[in-house]
């Protein structure tokens, strides 16, 4: 393996040099060593390329595993934090996630089902920690209301690739997991998200399609 004692003067060598090129190592640890030092993976590739000698499978095999590495850190697949605040801050949840492409996030909620009793006026609800996975990319918003203290909820009705389970099914009880079976769509082509009280849907309307 050849040494880089000095890195500038040796990697300008190394690469305006095709005798240099020709006799460089191109074995897995020889790659890791020059990525290590700082060259990129197209450098390596191309004096790997220039060697009179084959490359060994192993390294081929390194050098893609590299490639894919690089494409997966891409500073255009990275989110803004002030996005991430953003999310937080308006869309209802315990917790939550986003890329450039997803929203993620979790919710403790309860869900109301069936018709009204017909003494107190209340329907049955089931509880659980349910989480919501939205599809940014070609995501549709079909409307926007604000809300109006308690004469009106907000709502953010959106259209879309949306997944939704339940993340502690387990934990709940027999019952409650059938009722969950049958109310809980778990890809619904339509989705109201639901916002926080001092948050403005029409804004995260605007932000949260790509």
């Amino acid at each position: 393996m050849i040494k880089l004692l000095n890195f500038p003067v040796v990697s300008i060598s190394l690469f305006f040099s095709a005798q240099l090129w020709a006799a460089t190592d191109c074995s897995r640890e020889a790659i890791s060593y020059y990525l290590e030092k700082g060259f990129t993976v197209e450098q390596v590739s191309r004096m790997c390329q220039a060697s009179s000698v084959d490359v060994p499978a192993a390294a081929s095999e390194t050098l893609q595993v590299e490639q894919a590495a690089a494409k997966e850190v891409n500073p255009a697949d990275s989110i803004d934090n002030d996005e991430q605040i953003f999310f937080n801050k308006t869309i209802l949840s315990d917790s939550l996630s986003v890329t450039p492409q997803t929203l993620t996030y979790v919710r403790d909620q309860c869900i109301k089902y069936g018709e009204e009793d017909t003494i107190t006026g209340f329907r049955s609800k089931v509880c659980g920690v349910i989480k919501t996975s939205i599809n940014r990319v070609g995501l549709k918003v079909l409307r926007v209301v604000n809300g109006a203290s308690i004469f009106r909820d907000a709502e953010l009705l959106v259209e879309g690739q949306i997944q939704r389970e339940v993340v502690n099914l387990d934990s709940l009880s027999s019952a409650d997991r059938k009722t969950f079976e049958k109310i809980l769509e778990p890809s619904p082509t339509t989705f109201n998200i639901e916002t926080r009280e001092d948050s403005d849907p029409q804004k995260v309307a605007v932000r949260l399609p790509r």
